[in-house]
């Protein structure tokens, strides 16, 4: 379920064009959930509150101090590569953030926050913003808004850790 977007505590921290897009996922879930038509492939519900996601991370990694204002703002720092938790060992660089990002939820006491987390990005962005010929990640409306709540989730989940932090 979602909840009443402007009364969460994350809804606050959003940047006005982030808050944009979660709405837009939420009005085409709606809408589509009313429509009852069937589509192949429901990632169009996803992508905007993915888009507001990645950039609720970038400001959160910057506010934690794990990223500098360069890379909040810049166009080379990427979530996918930095938070991935099975990035293989010769990729691992400066830009590298699991091993903190995890500490720092486990020190707050939320011990797999840091994997839901990488959760919510893998299954709500990577596997719907690529097409790969071999297989496809079309996902269902139902499949849509589990996709929805999950952010929603986990956003709600960072931003009660980082208060039990201050």
């Amino acid at each position: 379920m979602i909840p009443d977007l402007e009364n969460q505590k994350w809804w606050g921290f959003l940047d006005k064009p982030m808050q944009e897009l979660v709405v837009e996922s939420v009005v085409l879930l709606g809408r589509e959930e009313v429509r009852r038509e069937q589509m192949a492939d429901y990632s169009f519900v996803v992508f905007p509150i993915a888009k507001a996601y990645e950039g609720f991370l970038k400001k959160m990694l910057f506010r934690s101090g794990l990223i500098s204002e360069f890379q909040l703002k810049g166009r080379h720092f990427r979530i996918g590569r930095s938070l991935n938790p099975d990035l293989p060992n010769r990729f691992r660089d400066e830009d590298w953030l699991w091993d903190d990002m995890d500490r720092f939820f486990k020190k707050v006491g939320d011990e797999d926050l840091a994997r839901r987390v990488w959760e919510a990005w893998s299954r709500g962005r990577n596997k719907l913003f690529h097409y790969f010929a071999d297989h496809e990640d079309f996902i269902s409306l139902p499949e849509a808004r589990e996709r929805v709540e999950l952010f929603v989730e986990v956003m709600g989940r960072v931003i009660e850790a980082q208060s039990n932090n201050q």
